[in-house]
């Protein structure tokens, strides 16, 4: 409950109000994030940036390797199946999210024929 007879200043409730975005926000990390795995960067300028403005970091290396923004629906791949291991000799590029995931059904049904 506030004190009684304190009022804050026009300038104080302008403060207040304003939200703490990017760099200002005390829980800014320099434009980083992990989500589910993924390295995440803060590129809101990038056409593939989610609604936040952040991209996958594994994105953003193939796309550097290659010198071009990676198609709609090409996939890269971590070929070691850790999500934040984004270094580009350990990632692959599939054209399309279907065929990642056949691969992936493949390498699993061929460990568990194995166990």
């Amino acid at each position: 409950m506030p004190a009684k007879g304190f009022k804050h200043s026009e300038e104080s409730k302008i403060k207040m109000g304003e939200p703490s975005k990017g760099e200002k926000n005390h829980r800014w990390n320099g434009g980083k994030t992990i989500h589910n795995g993924y390295v995440l960067i803060l590129k809101p300028e990038h056409p593939r940036a989610n609604s936040l403005g952040y991209v996958k970091r594994a994105r953003l290396v193939m796309e550097q390797h290659l010198g071009r923004y990676l198609k709609p629906g090409e996939v890269p791949h971590h070929k070691n199946e850790i999500k934040h291991d984004d270094r580009i000799e350990n990632l692959g590029l599939f054209a399309n999210h279907s065929k990642h995931m056949i691969f992936h059904n493949h390498i699993r049904r061929i460990q568990a024929e194995g166990c």
